[in-house]
């Protein structure tokens, strides 16, 4: 048995320094790879000829001392692998259905057996009733993995002293653990056969008493006095934390260190102030976030709709950047989306691209359709992945994915291809079969999310330039290998909510079952983020705290700072800006954003008329809402024809706006009209059999597709089409009960009318026109009826009897609602008459404004509010 001592650090001394008084006798082991980076990158300005440490990350070291000649699995793989272990009774048991819904259960049994290391035994002598159920599954899943692995092994059970080769390492004789103040269980109980073969030395930065050589653990983290300037203030926000730190960077410069830099939007709030501490993340790169556009694209899409796209959300993806970079979308593509919306269309597809309603619609935009038909098109390739060949090729030929290379990020499509590689190699082979084994559902969409989450939050290398104007937020978690700072630091973090962060933790085990086992316990793992931070603080020349303190959200400082405090004697303080200056200079940064900022106004104004752009060939042109809202309120009739109706979207509680539900019973309406008015005059027979109501119905339905959501087709076969249908019978069976023995002369729907001279003007004329749903005429009667699915207009039969028969007073109006099925008379509100017509509009043409309607209430609903600048007058 070789050697086994402690070398003990005082927080003062520098351990990038330290480290190098082992680089010509020692393997060095430190805690992970980024460590490891940290102290590489520090070595590099060595002469060739000199000396570098050996330095192996704790994983990295026992990689290379415990082989197999198995192919080691690791990361999804592992995963996969242990999914085709698992009968039909256990997935039944556990409702898993795909890959998706083992992966957390998967980790935790992977961690569970990583920590126990062997001690399934002890283990089960422990065990609680409430856990007993999910570790007789654990136990039936390593049993049949250990019958099922043949040639592979999972790297959790890797590490076995049937597998130690110590002559994989024979440089040097001597081992360095160096700053690990705790050992996974696994490494622990491996470390004994290590030394048999090398000299072990174990490094801390922490004095003898509070260290448990024979465990490898901390037995505590004891504080020391601080010799330096400190100074601990309270503050209310992370605008506060910002404010402060622009304010104090006026005056000296210093490091921002946190526990969670990746969690702070300082660079959100001041751009031009931070750089964005969560810079390095893959999930950074327009490649990331191409991904992730179109994985949530394929998530709104509708069951059953394999080519059709819901119009709103490629609207919403229209003006993403990423979207608008690589497709070329502009602003007039926007425009163009915004009208298909208005005329009531949901979906969008290749073929709606082609209708020629939509060509109406949205006129001659041949490079608008040819960029929507790439980016369907691009979609809808993923829907048909299959393979993990399909992807590869979906990235080389169909996606130019060279558009994703970025100055910032010059390795990301190398790490792209590794990810990629990793996750789809040997797909296919007897051990790794066919992805349908694994998936539910669409299968290329289930292959695209698991390549979005292997790519979540990987490290890249980042290219981008730092100003020494700008600030960044580091985690502290590592800055003691850092060279010795001359600057002071602030940290932030510091309340109860964010310290200690412990990750990786399982829950499996309670408290007491892992000390019994030797495991690493939360009380440990405390102990451990206490030491880093005391090594952050005590590596500094000068600190400041930052802490937030919030009633509201249950803040206060974190028992680690508390501590700290209290041994140096110090309490915390106000923050030495005031509330008021926090404000003014919020204020400042708002108004510097804004380009433009409107006076306050009070009241509302008048419009001076200006009617000429209202006109049409020197005439108003005037329909049934016009002349309502002619009445109601002229400045609303101006704003209606200059801006038009704003867009706006209603849906009825079923999914189907009261527009479009108007449209497709109309037309439902108007069909039976003409298909069947020469039967109607000759038989006096309404009654229409019930398969030839359903053709018409289902026709206008399927003609609306597009603007109907897909989920509705059993709700509209099973409610709506039985009660349009049953309510078109009784409207039929109540006119042929009204005119059976008449005789009628006329039988017409949808007859549009025009009616010129109402008004001859000095500046313009009015003509009238109109559209009647149905005109029925008999000798005895002229009765005008007008289809509704909602509420009625009082004067809009009135206006539709006028434009058809002049002042003629024998005309009955009448409206039918098709939705309710009921019948409703008309509320003749006035007499019109051209001598009305010609008083009126003398008035309105003498008048120099537009006015605001007398009543309020007109206004409460009204989308011109903020023009008329009247909304605080309404009630």
């Amino acid at each position: 048995m070789k050697q086994k001592t402690f070398r003990y650090l005082s927080y003062q001394e520098n351990l990038a320094e330290r480290l190098l008084d082992y680089r010509k006798d020692s393997y060095i082991v430190v805690e992970n790879n980024q460590i490891k980076s940290i102290l590489m990158s520090q070595y590099y300005h060595f002469p060739i000829l000199a000396e570098r440490p050996i330095i192996f990350s704790l994983e990295e070291l026992f990689s290379y001392l415990f082989v197999s000649s198995h192919a080691i699995l690791k990361d999804v793989k592992r995963i996969f692998f242990l999914y085709r272990c698992l009968s039909k009774e256990m997935k039944n048991a556990w409702q898993i259905q795909s890959y998706f819904d083992f992966v957390d259960i998967a980790n935790e049994f992977f961690m569970l057996y990583e920590e126990i290391q062997g001690k399934e035994a002890e283990l089960e002598t422990m065990i609680s009733v409430w856990q007993k159920e999910k570790y007789n599954f654990f136990k039936e899943l390593k049993e049949r993995l250990e019958k099922k692995q043949g040639k592979y092994l999972l790297k959790e059970f890797a590490w076995t002293k049937e597998r130690y080769s110590p002559q994989n390492l024979h440089h040097f004789s001597k081992i360095v653990f160096f700053d690990i103040p705790s050992f996974p269980n696994r490494c622990k109980t491996l470390l004994p056969l290590l030394q048999e073969d090398f000299d072990l030395e174990f490094v801390l930065q922490v004095p003898r008493e509070d260290f448990e050589e024979e465990k490898l653990m901390l037995r505590q983290v004891s504080p020391k006095l601080w010799e330096g300037d400190f100074f601990c203030y309270e503050v209310g926000s992370e605008w506060e934390e910002a404010l402060y730190l622009l304010a104090e960077k006026e005056k000296k410069d210093f490091f921002v260190y946190s526990s969670s830099p990746h969690e702070k939007h300082f660079s959100s709030l001041f751009p031009q102030s931070f750089i964005d501490s969560s810079r390095n993340s893959f999930n950074k790169t327009k490649l990331y976030q191409f991904i992730e556009l179109q994985l949530n694209l394929l998530r709104e899409k509708e069951v059953g709709q394999k080519d059709t796209l819901p119009l709103e959300a490629l609207l919403s993806a229209v003006q993403k950047r990423v979207c608008r970079e690589y497709y070329g979308f502009w602003e007039e593509d926007f425009i163009l989306l915004r009208k298909l919306l208005k005329e009531e269309y949901r979906l969008i597809s290749i073929k709606l691209l082609q209708n020629t309603n939509y060509i109406k619609i949205i006129g001659e935009h041949p490079s608008f359709c040819q960029k929507v038909s790439i980016f369907l098109e691009d979609l809808f390739a993923i829907e048909t992945w299959k393979t993990g060949k399909d992807i590869y090729d979906y990235f080389e030929q169909h996606i130019e994915i060279q558009k994703w290379k970025e100055e910032e990020y010059p390795d990301v499509l190398d790490v792209f291809y590794e990810v990629l590689s990793r996750l789809y190699a040997n797909q296919g082979s007897a051990d790794f079969p066919s992805y349908e084994k694994y998936f539910e559902g669409n299968l290329g969409r289930n292959l695209y999310q698991l390549l979005y989450r292997s790519l979540d939050s990987i490290y890249l290398k980042s290219a981008q330039s730092f100003s020494e104007e700008k600030m960044e937020i580091r985690d502290w978690h590592n800055v003691m290998y850092e060279k010795k700072k001359e600057k002071a630091a602030v940290f932030l973090n510091l309340d109860d909510k964010s310290l200690p962060k412990i990750t990786n933790f399982s829950h499996f085990l309670t408290e007491h079952q892992k000390q019994q086992l030797g495991c690493q316990s939360r009380e440990e793992s405390t102990l451990v983020e206490k030491y880093r931070f005391y090594q952050a603080l005590y590596s500094q020349k000068s600190l400041v705290f930052l802490v937030q303190k919030s009633e509201e959200d249950n803040k206060t400082v974190a028992s680690f700072a508390e501590e700290f405090l209290r041994n140096q004697g110090k309490t915390m303080e106000k923050s030495p800006y005031s509330k008021e200056f926090f404000l003014q200079s919020l204020r400042e940064s708002f108004q510097a954003k804004s380009s433009w900022q409107g006076e306050e106004e009070t009241g509302y104004q008048e419009l001076k008329k200006e009617n000429q752009e209202l006109l049409e060939k020197g005439s108003f042109h005037l329909g049934a809402y016009d002349w309502r809202n002619l009445q109601a309120c002229t400045k609303y009739f101006y704003f209606s024809k200059v801006l038009q109706e704003p867009f706006r979207t209603e849906a009825l509680s079923f999914g189907i706006s009261p527009k479009q539900l108007g449209i497709i019973c109309h037309r439902f309406l108007e069909k039976i009209g003409k298909t069947q008015w020469k039967i109607f005059l000759k038989e006096k027979h309404f009654a229409i059999s019930d398969d030839t109501l359903v053709e018409y119905l289902e026709e206008e339905f399927q003609r609306e597709a597009l603007r109907i959501p897909s989920f509705l087709k059993n709700y509209l076969e099973k409610i709506v089409y039985p009660r349009i249908l049953k309510n078109t019978k009784s409207f039929l069976h109540t006119i042929e009960k009204k005119y059976h023995q008449e005789n009628i002369s006329r039988f017409q729907g949808e007859k549009g009318i025009q009616r010129e001279g109402i008004y001859f003007g000095e500046d313009f004329t009015v003509s009238f026109q109109g559209r009647a749903d149905l005109i029925i005429e008999t000798d005895q009667r002229k009765e005008i009826i007008d289809y509704k699915t909602g509420k009625t207009i009082d004067d809009q039969l009135d206006f539709y009897a006028f434009l058809l028969y002049g002042e003629d007073k024998n005309v009955e109006g009448r409206y039918f609602n098709l939705w309710d099925g009921i019948f409703s008379s008309a509320k003749k509100k006035e007499d019109l008459s051209f001598s009305f017509f010609e008083e009126y509009f003398e008035n309105f043409e003498r008048d120099e404004f537009y006015h605001i309607s007398e009543k309020k209430s007109f206004c409460i609903y009204c989308p011109y509010q903020k023009i008329c600048r009247r909304e605080e007058e309404v009630l």
